[in-house]
């Protein structure tokens, strides 16, 4: 059986790949520049069956690339809200989690498609299978598609801290702007 963290890397490798020989050939003839500022920002709601998830964020790039789709490397800071509907005994228990995460992350940008893999740290206030509030080490995947506007996208989203109860994976709306 295929664990998360082999699925996570899958996409990893096949999202960060260019497509042909000629976005090959420009991303390698160029360099990659210092070039700080905002990239953009959303807030978005996804959901698959039992794991609702909302958040916002705000992503920075650091160092850019122009070929076909512009490529980058920056930081993302969010926070999000999931739950998880529980079925117990005939009743329907909702159990919820919050982070606020530190990300590291990698990005691939054109007009209607954009792809993000980061890594970093999530704060968690409150767990419900934890007494107390703790740092984890976090990794996640969206890809999001902007059907003629640069506003509005539907997006597909993952995340994890390698544990059950900070899991999501998700199909939802986006809201925000990305230059």
């Amino acid at each position: 059986m295929i664990n998360r963290t082999t699925i996570f890397w899958i996409l990893f490798f096949l999202l960060s790949v260019p497509n042909n020989a000629q976005e090959i050939d420009s991303v390698h003839s160029n360099k990659f520049k210092f070039s700080p500022s905002i990239a953009g920002g959303q807030i978005e709601l996804t959901t698959l069956l039992i794991v609702t998830e909302y958040g916002a964020l705000v992503d920075f790039d650091l160092f850019k690339i122009k070929s076909s789709m512009q490529y980058s490397f920056g930081t993302r800071i969010s926070f999000e809200n999931y739950s998880y509907l529980e079925f117990n005994d005939n009743t329907k228990n909702k159990s919820k989690s919050e982070d606020y995460c530190f990300y590291v992350m990698h990005s691939g940008r054109s007009d209607y498609i954009h792809f993000n893999i980061f890594l970093g740290l999530a704060y968690f206030p409150e767990i419900p299978t934890y007494n107390s509030a703790n740092i984890q080490f976090r990794a996640g995947f969206e890809f999001r598609f902007n059907p003629g506007t640069k506003i509005v996208a539907f997006i597909v989203k993952g995340a994890t801290s390698f544990d059950s109860n900070t899991t999501y994976f998700g199909l939802g709306i986006a809201v925000g702007y990305y230059e």
